[in-house]
C-alpha cells in the first residue's frame, strides 16, 4: 500500500498549533486563578455542589455536541470549554477536583477511541488543558506534587502521541490508497476501447467515459438529448423490449423491468460508425441503474460480410462442381460400355473413345480439386482411411496419363518395391488424387524425355512415392513458394495452362494423411522430382511390379485392357429396386447397370414420387428392398424423402422399411451425415463405378 512520504508533517503541525493555543489559555487560566484567590469567596456546601454539578453537565453536553460539529472552529471551541471547566473546578475542594478530573479523563478517552481520526486534535487539547490545571492547583501546595503530575503529564502525552501517530498513519494510508484506486479506475474507464454510460432509474446520466462521447461524436451537454433520439439501423434491432425503433425506449423498459442478463439491444449508425449497444442492470451509489456498453462494430460487420461472401462463393463452387459431375457421370459410364463392347476392328473409334474416357476422368479429378479447395476454405477437408490395393491405384493412374504421354513422345516408367504390401490402410481416393496431380503436372511440363514413377517401402515402415521428370525445371526461388500460393506470379514455373491448385491441395492431403507434405527438388532446364513419405500399415507383401511404357511403341501387354465386368451374380436374390433422380441421364445410367445384372427396378424423378411409390408397393405386398436416392432434387429432396419413409415405418403406415442408399455428387462430411441422420443406410458418390454400385446394392437385396 502506497503512503505519502511526508504524512507526519501535517500531524506535527497540528499538534504544535494545539500546544500554542493551550499554552495561551493556560496563561489566561493562571491570571484568572490569581483573581480568584484575591476574591476568596465563601466555601459552603450548596455553593460548591450545585455549580459543580451544573457545570459538569453543561460542559459534557457542549463537548458532545461540538465534537459532532462540522465547523472548522470545532477544536478551538472544545479547548475553550475545557479550559472554562478547568477554571470552574478550581473553586472546589481537592477531593472534587480529583474526582472530576478522573471522570473527565474517562470521557476524553471514550471520545478519543469513539472518533479516533476526527478527534485527534481534541484529544491532545484536553490532555494538555487538564494537566495545566493540575499545575495551577498544585503549585500553591507542594512542589513535589507538581513534579509528580508533570511526569504523569509527559507519560500520558507520550501514550496519546504514539497512539495518534499510528491512527494518523493508517488514516493517511487509507486516504492515499483511496486516491490511488480512484485514479486507477478512472484511467481504466477512460482508456477502454468501448464507451460506458450509466443511467439512473430516474433517467439521469450518472457516469460516462470520454470514449462514449468520441464514438457518438457529441459534446457532454448533448449526451442525454442524443440518447433520447437515437434510432437503430435498418433491421439491426436485436431486442424486443419495445415496439418502437428508439434506443431510449429499450433503456426505459430495462430500468422498469430489471434482469440479471446481458441484453444485446442492437446497432445504431452515428457519423458513419456502426455502434453495437449492450445493457445490463446494476447498482450505482446504492440505487438501481442501467449500465450501457457501446462498441465500434464496423470491423465486425465487414468481417461478417466477407464471411458471407466467402460462404456464398463456396456454395456456388460446390453447386457448379455438382452440376459438372452430373453429365460426366453419364459420359463416363457409356464411354466405358462402348469401350468394353468394341472389337479390335474398330481400333480407331476405340482410341477416340479412350480419349473421351481419359479426358472425362481428368475432368473429374479437376472437379475434385475444386471441391477440396472449397472444403479447405470451410475447414472441412478430412481423410477416410480404408484397406486398399496401392498397386491398382498406381496402375490406374498410369492408365489415365499414358495417352497424353504418347502424344508428346514421353516414356513413362513405373517401379514398385517388391517388399511393398498388397494392402494398405489409407484413403484411396485422396491417395489417387495426389498421384494423379503429381503425374499430370509432370506430363504437362515435360516436352521430351521420360517420367519415372517410383514407390518403395523405407526401413522406417514408410511409403515413399516420387515422380521424376526431364521437364523444364523450377527456379530455386520458386520452390519454397510453390505449395503456399495459387497464382502463377508466385510460381513462375507454371505456364498459362497450369493453375497450381492441384499441387497446393496435394501438399495439404499428404499432411492430413500423416506425412510432412510434398517436397520438390529441381534444376532449371533439366527436370524436377516431387516426392513425399507417409506412415502406412501394410497387410501382406507382394511380388515385384516393374514395367515400362514406351509411348511410341505401346503394347497390349504393357497396359492390359481393364475389364469392369464383375463375377457372375447368378445366385443374387432378385428384389425390386427404386431408383430416384431428377436427371434423365442419371436414371438411364442406373437403369443400364441394373439391367445388366437382371435386377428389376422402378424409376422416380423426385422425393415426393418416391414416397408415394413406396406406400403403393408396400400396400400391394411387394415392397422395395432397396432405394437408390439422389439427395438434391426439386419438389422434395432425398433427405426429406428418407426421413418421411422412416417415419411412416415407425408409425406403422408401411410394413417393410426399404434400405435407402444416398446417391449424390456432393461428398462433404455434412452431406454424408445428413444421409445417415435421415435414415439412409449407405452412401455412393457420383460418378460411381458400376461394380461399386452393384456391390453396394446387392448387400441390401
Amino acid at each position: 500500500m502506497e503512503v505519502k512520504q511526508n504524512w507526519w508533517k501535517e500531524e506535527v503541525e497540528s499538534a504544535y498549533k494545539v500546544l500554542v493555543i493551550t499554552s495561551i489559555m493556560g496563561v489566561v487560566s493562571a491570571m484568572l486563578r490569581v483573581v480568584k484567590e484575591l476574591i476568596n469567596p465563601a466555601n459552603s456546601h450548596w455553593t460548591t455542589f450545585i455549580p459543580f454539578t451544573l457545570s459538569y453537565i453543561l460542559v459534557c453536553a457542549l463537548i458532545t455536541l461540538a465534537s459532532k460539529s462540522s465547523s472548522k472552529y470545532k477544536y478551538f471551541i472544545l479547548i475553550f470549554m475545557a479550559e472554562f471547566y478547568n477554571i470552574a473546578l478550581s473553586y472546589y475542594s481537592k477531593r472534587l477536583i480529583q474526582g472530576s478530573f478522573f471522570e473527565m479523563f474517562a470521557f476524553i478517552l471514550r471520545a478519543q477511541y469513539q472518533f479516533p481520526i476526527t478527534h485527534t486534535k481534541f484529544g491532545y487539547s484536553c490532555i494538555i488543558i487538564i494537566h495545566m490545571y493540575l499545575w495551577h492547583y498544585e503549585v500553591y501546595d507542594d512542589f513535589s506534587k507538581l513534579v509528580f503530575h508533570t511526569l504523569i503529564f509527559l507519560f500520558t502525552c507520550g501514550v496519546f502521541w504514539s497512539h495518534s501517530l499510528k491512527i494518523s498513519y493508517e488514516h493517511f494510508a487509507y486516504r492515499n490508497q483511496l486516491e490511488i484506486t480512484a485514479n486507477r479506475l478512472n484511467t481504466i474507464t477512460q482508456s477502454l476501447f468501448d464507451g460506458i454510460i450509466i443511467v439512473s432509474s430516474s433517467g439521469e446520466i450518472k457516469f460516462f467515459n470520454e470514449k462514449s462521447l468520441h464514438l457518438l461524436n457529441i459534446e457532454e451537454s448533448n449526451l442525454k438529448h442524443l440518447l433520447c433520439e437515437i434510432q437503430y439501423a435498418n433491421k439491426k434491432k436485436f431486442s424486443h423490449f419495445s415496439v418502437t425503433n428508439l434506443l431510449w425506449d429499450d433503456i426505459n423498459y430495462l430500468l422498469s423491468n430489471p434482469n440479471t442478463l446481458e441484453n444485446e439491444l442492437g446497432i445504431t449508425l452515428s457519423a458513419a460508425i456502426n455502434l453495437e449497444w449492450k445493457a445490463c442492470n446494476t447498482i450505482w451509489e446504492g440505487q438501481p441503474a442501467l449500465f450501457l456498453s457501446i462498441k465500434n462494430a464496423n470491423h465486425i460487420i465487414i468481417l461478417e460480410e466477407d464471411i458471407a461472401k466467402e460462404n456464398l462463393k463456396n456454395l456456388i463452387l460446390r453447386s457448379a462442381s455438382h452440376e459438372l459431375k452430373t453429365p460426366l457421370n453419364s459420359i463416363l459410364h457409356f464411354t466405358n460400355e462402348l469401350l468394353e463392347n468394341f472389337s479390335l476392328k474398330n481400333e480407331e473409334i476405340k482410341k477416340k473413345l479412350m480419349t473421351i474416357s481419359v479426358s472425362s476422368k481428368l475432368m473429374v479429378s479437376l472437379i475434385n480439386d475444386l471441391l477440396d479447395y472449397s472444403k479447405i476454405l470451410a475447414e472441412e477437408l478430412k481423410i477416410n482411411k480404408i484397406h486398399c490395393d496401392i498397386r491398382s491405384i498406381i496402375s490406374n493412374t498410369c492408365d489415365l496419363i499414358h495417352l497424353q504421354a504418347e502424344r508428346k513422345g514421353i516414356s513413362v516408367i513405373c517401379r514398385i518395391d517388391p517388399m511393398l504390401p498388397s494392402q494398405f490402410f489409407i484413403d484411396p481416393m485422396r491417395f489417387s488424387q495426389v498421384l494423379l496431380n503429381l503425374v499430370t503436372n509432370a506430363v504437362r511440363h515435360t516436352l521430351k524425355g521420360k517420367i519415372e514413377i517410383s514407390c518403395v517401402m523405407t526401413h522406417k515402415n514408410k511409403l515413399k512415392f516420387s515422380v521424376e521428370d526431364s521437364g523444364i525445371g523450377i527456379e530455386k526461388s520458386a520452390l519454397e513458394k510453390m505449395f503456399k500460393n495459387l497464382n502463377s506470379r508466385a510460381m513462375p514455373w507454371i505456364d498459362l495452362k497450369g493453375n497450381g491448385l492441384g499441387l497446393y491441395i496435394s501438399n495439404l492431403l499428404i499432411k492430413l494423411m500423416g506425412g510432412k507434405g510434398v517436397k520438390a527438388n529441381s534444376i532449371l532446364g533439366k527436370g524436377s522430382i516431387f516426392y513425399f513419405s507417409i506412415n502406412v500399415n501394410g497387410l501382406s507383401k507382394a511380388d515385384c511390379f516393374d514395367f515400362q511404357i514406351n509411348s511410341n511403341e505401346l503394347e497390349e501387354d504393357a497396359y492390359p485392357e481393364k475389364s469392369f465386368r464383375m463375377q457372375s451374380f447368378k445366385d443374387i436374390e432378385k428384389g425390386s429396386v427404386l431408383i430416384v433422380d431428377d436427371v434423365e441421364f442419371n436414371l438411364e445410367v442406373l437403369a443400364t447397370i441394373l439391367k445388366e445384372y437382371q435386377i428389376s427396378f422402378i424409376e422416380a424423378s423426385n422425393g415426393q414420387i418416391a414416397v408415394d411409390k413406396v406406400m403403393e408397393k408396400d400396400a400391394a405386398g411387394v415392397p422395395f428392398k432397396a432405394i437408390i436416392m439422389d439427395c438434391s432434387m426439386p419438389v422434395m429432396d432425398g433427405w426429406s424423402a428418407a426421413k418421411i419413409i422412416n417415419a411412416y415405418y415407425k408409425e406403422n403406415k408401411i410394413k417393410h422399411l426399404p434400405n435407402i442408399i444416398g446417391y449424390s455428387a456432393y461428398d462433404a462430411d455434412e452431406d454424408r451425415k445428413l444421409c445417415f441422420e435421415n435414415g439412409m443406410v449407405d452412401f455412393l458418390q457420383k460418378p460411381c463405378k458400376s461394380e461399386d454400385l452393384i456391390r453396394t446394392v446387392i448387400k441390401y437385396l
